[in-house]
């Protein structure tokens, strides 16, 4: 099994999120990924303590 994916400055979705909620189809729009891969990607995120889903989409956490 591999080890998941280290975000990083080029990773499309951390970099547009913030501690404002962010809305999943917004995130698909704007980082022009599709559905199942800003899905993938944000559970590897929220696995790795990196983001949260808050009521109106996701959050970066703080570092």
């Amino acid at each position: 099994m591999g080890k998941p994916a280290e975000p990083t400055p080029e990773d499309p979705l951390l970099a547009l999120l913030s501690d404002t909620p962010t809305p999943l189809d917004l995130l698909i729009d704007l980082s022009g990924q599709g559905f199942g891969h800003c899905q993938q990607r944000l559970l590897e995120l929220e696995l790795e303590g990196r983001v949260i889903q808050a009521p109106g989409g996701w959050v970066r956490l703080p570092a």
